[in-house]
């Protein structure tokens, strides 16, 4: 028998999420909300520490502007969520990619 709490709510967490087979419960309905939200944390965290890492010290410390090319392209596939009448310029990065992905596809036949 452990003793590790670690392995024990482990264990909890997994017996209420089979608690649904029998009927939709308070501790499913539980766990499925724990689940959501340490889920959108985790992806916070991680999209936070990618762009410190990837866009912010490359700008700030190594002095690479070229990393703004792709940081206004990924920002500007977000555009349709703030404004509909701009929701057209969606189509330059998406271009960007089909045709990156087509010219790597074709080059490695």
């Amino acid at each position: 028998m452990s003793s590790d709490p670690a392995i024990w709510v482990a264990a909890l967490v997994t017996i209420a999420v089979y608690s649904y087979l029998y009927k939709e419960n308070f501790f499913y309905q539980s766990v499925e909300n724990l689940y959501v939200g340490v889920a959108a944390g985790y992806t916070v965290a991680v999209g936070w520490s990618n762009i410190e890492s990837k866009v912010w010290q490359p700008l700030t410390v190594e002095g690479d502007y070229l990393v703004l090319v792709p940081t206004v392209l990924g920002i500007l596939l977000f555009v349709q969520f703030f404004s509909r009448s701009l929701a057209w310029v969606k189509r330059i990065p998406l271009a960007v990619i089909i045709g990156l992905g087509a010219g790597l596809t074709v080059r490695t036949q």
